[in-house]
């Protein structure tokens, strides 16, 4: 089967989750005698490590005539049986929409249905944050701008929804316990297209010795844009740190927002706390004790289980519906009530300041099935029954 990926970006596993799923899934196809190729809109950057078969639109307006034809010649050229949209960028799907003809499109949402609109609350902290007194100055202003964004953004991400799910062959979450949210959301009452594949161990063949000695050492892991709400962790960490002098928290990822996370650390005057930059994060996973995530919404977290696979332990908001696909309370992580600082501290602290708790954890997680449950032969099995069933259906 000949199969192309659209993405957004040239697919780097150093670039983020998506990328790492597309080119551990992609690897596993072709090692079943698949075709892989991949559409993007943008060109590598620098220290990309990209996968092969990559292919670059020839035009930055991505719905331009020249991209259209280039893309009719492209799929009629390498006779394509199956087009995967890991892009949640409107114009790519449109451009997908126009060009397809007869091929069946599989569209993947990598994230929470409600996404956009739990977005809002970040926005509005956003302004908060770095407006300061200007913020509180012009209270009213922004509190009318979040109302009118909020409709705004649930009415777009409503259509948007909609228009994928009867535009693709199959739409694609990574959770079946976004299901009822998506109904809820959409007001569409036959889903017979929606399907749930979760995302893939990005190591499956780690095999971590939980006697390993770890360091004293929190780490987070991913993109430094806002939507990681990395801000509640810096205030998490300044409740704790100096009770926990012998602990550090790195902070290991790039993005838009690191200056301004830089910043706010310097800000709250916190200590053994480090900004390590984009890097293969297998190292910190190797050595770190604790891994926390504090988003106002994710679509998997899959940082939580590539970290686990370290016997690294997820202290975690309970924000979105599918972190209990992989944290199960007191088990082999814990989830917090979003989004208390306090709260967040207190558990985090009570982990710390147990080693018996700490060994605990890792031992349920060593033993637990996430293993088994995200096995990439798994969930590549999944996919490709997916694709011959599409495949089938379209001749």
């Amino acid at each position: 089967m000949n199969i192309c990926i659209f993405s957004r970006g040239h697919i780097s596993e150093l670039r983020g989750g998506v990328d790492r799923v597309t080119t551990t899934i992609g690897a596993t196809l072709e090692n079943r005698g698949h075709n892989i190729f991949m559409i993007s809109v943008c060109n590598p950057v620098e220290n990309d490590q990209l996968a092969k078969n990559q292919f670059v639109l020839p035009c930055n307006d991505i719905v331009s005539d020249a991209n259209k034809n280039f893309v009719i010649d492209f799929l009629k050229k390498n006779n394509i049986n199956i087009i995967l949209n890991q892009s949640d960028v409107k114009a790519i799907f449109d451009l997908i929409a126009a060009t397809r003809q007869s091929t069946p499109v599989v569209s993947y949402n990598h994230g929470d249905p409600k996404a956009t609109v739990k977005g809002v609350i970040d926005n509005f902290d956003e302004w908060r944050l770095k407006k300061g007194t200007f913020f509180w100055f012009f209270y009213p202003y922004w509190f009318l701008r979040i109302i009118y964004q909020y409709y705004i953004r649930k009415n777009y991400a409503k259509r948007k929804h909609i228009e994928y799910y009867e535009k693709s062959d199959a739409y694609v979450f990574l959770s079946k316990k976004f299901k009822n949210s998506f109904i809820q959301f959409t007001g569409l009452n036959e889903c017979d297209k929606l399907h749930f594949i979760g995302n893939p161990n990005t190591y499956p063949n780690i095999k971590h010795d939980n006697n390993t000695s770890k360091d004293n050492l929190i780490i987070f892991v991913g993109r430094l844009d806002f939507q990681k709400r990395i801000d509640r962790l810096l205030r998490v960490w300044k409740l704790i740190y100096k009770q926990h002098s012998d602990w550090k928290l790195q902070i290991v990822g790039d993005g838009s927002e690191k200056c301004f996370y830089e910043n706010y650390s310097q800000k709250l005057k916190l200590k053994n706390i480090e900004f390590v930059g984009a890097c293969d994060p297998t190292v910190y996973y190797e050595k770190a004790k604790i891994i926390c995530l504090t988003s106002s919404h994710e679509g998997f977290g899959m940082t939580i289980t590539e970290a686990m696979q370290y016997s690294v332990i997820p202290v975690v908001y309970h924000s979105y519906e599918s972190v209990t696909d992989i944290i199960e309370d007191g088990i082999n992580g814990i989830l917090v009530k979003p989004f208390s600082t306090k709260e967040f501290a207190k558990k985090l602290s009570k982990l710390i300041e147990h080693p018996k708790e700490l060994e605990k954890y890792q031992h349920n997680i060593a033993n637990s099935d996430i293993k088994e449950k995200f096995n990439v032969e798994r969930i590549t099995n999944q996919l490709e029954n997916l694709f011959q069933k599409l495949s089938h259906a379209s001749n």
